[in-house]
């Protein structure tokens, strides 16, 4: 299933009440987004409409999600810096999703980075 499907099924999932039809979100929600951040003088550290795929594989968000954090509850170092976060994440990523392309690791890093945003006030 494309990216914009699944992210189109997520807002109505979050968004219960809404009426608009795939075309009508395209338009009223996801086109200003897009327009704000092509608008940013950086635009590799958010998502713009250059970096979709739409060939992105569906992944079964729960049991990767729980593998991810099986692996982190279970290191054996109390003491790290956050490259070694990122590098568990990462590996654990990597063995739980077989073959990640190119195109899946950038869409988890910017996923990554739009995370970050929400929490320390760059979110646009």
């Amino acid at each position: 299933m494309a990216r914009l499907q699944i992210q189109y099924k997520n807002y109505l999932k979050r968004n219960p009440d809404s009426n608009y039809s795939y075309e009508e979100w395209m338009k009223n929600v996801l086109t200003p987004i897009l327009q704000k951040t092509q608008n940013l003088s950086d635009h590799n550290s958010y998502w713009t409409s250059d970096n979709m795929d739409t060939n992105d594989r569906e992944i079964k968000f729960t049991e990767i999600s729980k593998g991810i954090s099986e692996h982190l509850s279970n290191l054996k170092y109390d003491n790290g810096d956050l490259s070694d976060i990122g590098n568990e994440i990462g590996f654990s990523l990597g063995t739980l999703l077989k073959d990640m392309s190119k195109e899946e690791i950038n869409c988890f890093i910017m996923g990554f980075k739009h995370g970050i945003s929400l929490t320390n006030g760059t979110h646009f």
